[in-house]
């Protein structure tokens, strides 16, 4: 079993893990609060919920590619599959009401949008909770996500996420906007530039999850971590690419044409795909960590 040690204190072992700020702590970083009729241990400096690093720590990693195929079953273990069936009833629920209130006004309209908008950094941030556990080995999805400050959990790294698909397609749009002023050569640096976006594009994703700041957008440390992770990371890619196109040919060809039940498979079929995402991110981690090097205090 890996041995972590303590964020703040690396002469202490790191007995408890906390979700939210992501970081490996010792008794001494930790406050214990009565919620509930029991204790709980919170972190001392974000008060999220600590969960035990050897209940998350409970296996090696036995490779990335062996484990890949189990990313597409883990949306179905535990409460995986509540969160889809709550989450997509949600926003099927919400688009039915849209529809009504385009009648009924604008301050209904917006109240809904509103509501989704809420909803949709609810989905966000419990995918950054499946990245952030299975980087320590946890196997079974959250139930929810752990948020003490909505902005700092969910509205922040949502802005972080938008920058790294700026940066990793910001070549590519250059080379789409030329070419159609004109510049017939930049149709070729498409060809080029659009996989590279892609390749960029997850990386980029684990490490501004892992960072949790604006450090993990340097395109620098993103490159040279693909690179690190070699081969292994381009069947990552080819295989979230190839299960983001399923999901939009279901989306368009199957799904689109059932009656009554097609917004709500639709809106499971959206939630499902994300979260194998984010498990196949974590994952990248999990197996890699030694070589991505990203932090040379957290495991020894």
């Amino acid at each position: 079993m890996c041995e972590y040690t303590c964020t703040t204190h690396p002469e202490s072992s790191g007995k408890w893990w906390c979700p939210v700020c992501r970081h490996a702590l010792c008794d001494q970083c930790i406050r214990e609060v009565f919620l509930d009729g029991k204790w709980e241990k919170h972190c001392g400096e974000c008060e999220g919920e600590c969960v035990s690093i050897r209940a998350l720590t409970r296996r090696e990693p036995m490779g990335f590619l062996p484990e890949l195929p189990g990313a597409f079953v883990y949306p179905f273990t535990g409460s995986g599959w509540a969160v889809i069936a709550a989450t997509s009833l949600c926003y099927s629920v919400l688009g039915s009401l849209l529809s009504f209130g385009s009648i009924s006004g604008m301050f209904v309209t917006a109240l809904i949008l509103a509501v989704a908008v809420l909803v949709t950094l609810y989905v966000f941030a419990l995918m950054l909770e499946i990245v952030s556990r299975s980087t320590v080995g946890d196997d079974t999805p959250p139930s929810h996500p752990n948020i003490t400050d909505i902005v700092g959990d969910a509205v922040r790294p949502m802005f972080l996420a938008f920058g790294t698909f700026v940066i990793g397609f910001l070549p590519s749009s250059i080379c789409l906007i030329a070419f159609y002023s004109g510049a017939a050569a930049a149709r070729s640096l498409l060809y080029v530039t659009i996989p590279l976006g892609i390749l960029y594009v997850p990386m980029g994703l684990l490490s501004m999850t892992m960072f949790d700041s604006s450090d993990g957008l340097n395109p620098v440390l993103v490159i040279r971590s693909a690179i690190r992770v070699g081969g292994a990371y381009i069947v990552a890619c080819a295989v979230l690419l190839g299960a983001m196109g399923l999901h939009f040919v279901l989306r368009w060809y199957v799904v689109g044409h059932v009656p009554y039940i097609g917004p709500l498979v639709n809106n499971a079929l959206t939630v499902y795909s994300l979260m194998v995402a984010a498990r196949i991110l974590g994952l990248i981690y999990f197996n890699y960590e030694h070589r991505l090097d990203w932090f040379p205090r957290g495991r020894e």
